[in-house]
């Protein structure tokens, strides 16, 4: 998938709403909908909530969270908030 792809979302997209985690995927981006509290984030696997300076921190609605360059999101889970992930696909 090219970076234009994955910035156009076209291997789809999958909505996440509060303490609904989401475990095992491998999104290339998420877009915060309502303003929301991370309560895990991890990527390729390793928890980075911390090391990206998201804990106990309100992410404002319409925040643009990317993976790095071959990287994915690999887990996340809302306690407040919901927010679009888009798949790699």
């Amino acid at each position: 998938m090219t970076d234009l792809q994955k910035i156009s979302g076209v291997g789809g997209c999958e909505f996440i709403a509060a303490a609904s985690a989401k475990t095992s995927k491998a999104y290339t981006a998420v877009v915060i909908n309502t303003d929301a509290v991370i309560g895990t984030l991890e990527i390729n696997g390793v928890n980075v909530l911390t090391t990206k300076g998201f804990n106990a921190v309100t992410v404002s609605a319409g925040m643009f969270i990317p993976a790095e360059a071959g990287t994915y999101i690999t887990a996340i889970t809302l306690t407040s908030g919901t927010a679009i992930a888009y798949n790699n696909q």
